[in-house]
């Protein structure tokens, strides 16, 4: 201490009396106390006594040098890094996650992949599948073409007891091929909701569709190759369906039977049109008995239907709001008087049947709105101005 200059504080023997100090640099960490001059004595005040062994010591601050990326991106929290990279676009996940092995952790979370839209991309083997197993919930792959094989041998492997946690696919209009196609659905088993419109199928698609048991909405708009089995396969597992599409399926009078027969009683709306030979009175009636909660029916173009149909609706849906019977020549239109005696009723659609003059000249059902809508949202995933999004759920970031 003596080397750094530093005096212990003392007490003036002499006078008896403490001395009076002042604080003075000595160096660059340390200051002490000094004595004062008879002049200051008026000026400043006496100090308290302290011991010998109290001095200030200062620290040096050090820089931070702002400069070392690879320190503060190891220094912050995943949290934090995530906060960060969910304003990215995918293509720049996709390049982030090439950079280091924790960067790829990070751009591979579940919380950055949950939605997804590939609507028309052209989509190489095993690329789909990288996609897919990330997490994503909501993917739309509207029109998209899908490479042949799906997987490589060695992805299939390693994917062997993977299921995938997608929960609303519209896969409407793909290209890809029907083993592509049930080796895809053979990976999920989380569906809620599903749209395959205008696609070929076949009856391992139609089984692995009916292993969502959770499945409610199914569109199956224009597809191929519905069997009677196939057919099967998916009212008789899926319990909690509520809407079904199978318009312009061209169905044969057995697949019909096994629709009619075995479909949950939960059903809410069914799309039936374009049954020109299949569907008949009979199949409506047992239909309409077994599920009272229908909501909305189209059976559009269905030849074969005529009043005694309308007869067995006014006795059994009470529920009934929409219907939709374009085109059906044999219904007779004083028949739609009977309709009025449902208390939910609200829209009729019955183009090249009759018309709104016609209606209010006969006074029939005058507090229902007629040909209203031109076409059927039943099951369909996007309806409206929202093209970027399936029943009503945002596909794009």
């Amino acid at each position: 201490m003596k080397e750094l200059g530093v005096k212990p504080l003392e007490r003036d023997r002499q006078e008896n009396r403490p001395r009076l100090f002042k604080m003075v640099n000595v160096g660059s960490n340390f200051k002490i106390c000094d004595n004062l001059d008879d002049s200051d004595v008026c000026e400043a005040k006496r100090p308290k006594l302290i011991s010998p062994n109290r001095f200030l010591f200062r620290r040096k601050i050090h820089c931070i040098n702002y400069n070392d990326t690879d320190l503060h991106l190891s220094t912050l929290p995943d949290e934090l890094l995530l906060s960060i990279v969910q304003y990215l676009p995918y293509k720049s996940l996709c390049h982030l996650s090439e950079v280091c092995k924790r960067l790829y952790t990070v751009a591979t979370d579940e919380t950055l992949w949950s939605r997804i839209d590939l609507t028309g991309r052209k989509l190489c083997t095993n690329w789909l599948m990288y996609i897919l197993r990330r997490g994503i919930r909501i993917a739309r792959l509207r029109g998209a073409e899908v490479a042949s094989p799906l997987m490589s041998p060695s992805l299939a492997i390693e994917l062997m007891n993977l299921h995938l946690k997608v929960e609303y696919m519209d896969l409407s209009e793909v290209i890809i091929s029907v083993e592509d196609l049930e080796m895809l659905l053979s990976k999920c088993r989380m569906l809620k909701k599903l749209s395959l419109d205008s696609c070929e199928l076949s009856d391992g698609v139609c089984r692995e569709i009916g292993e969502n048991h959770n499945l409610d909405t199914l569109n199956l708009c224009m597809c191929s190759g519905i069997t009677p089995i196939g057919m099967y396969s998916i009212v008789a597992s899926c319990h909690c369906l509520e809407s079904l599409n199978v318009s312009w399926t061209s169905l044969d009078k057995t697949t019909v039977h096994e629709l009619v027969s075995n479909i949950t009683p939960k059903i809410r709306r069914l799309n039936l049109s374009g049954q020109r030979q299949t569907l008949n009175d009979r199949d409506m009636v047992k239909l309409i008995t077994r599920c009272p909660e229908l909501v909305e029916v189209d059976i559009s173009d269905c030849l074969e239907v005529s009043s005694t149909t309308i007869n067995c609706m006014s006795q059994n849906l009470f529920k009934l709001k929409y219907l939709s019977i374009n085109r059906c020549y044999k219904i007779n239109p004083s028949a739609l008087s009977n309709l009025s005696s449902l208390p939910h009723f609200s829209r009729l659609n019955a183009f090249r049947l009759v018309t709104t003059k016609m209606l209010k000249r006969e006074r029939i059902l005058p507090n229902v709105k007629i040909n209203k809508d031109h076409l059927s949202t039943i099951a369909r995933p996007t309806v409206g101005v929202r093209m970027t999004s399936i029943w009503q759920l945002r596909c794009r970031k």
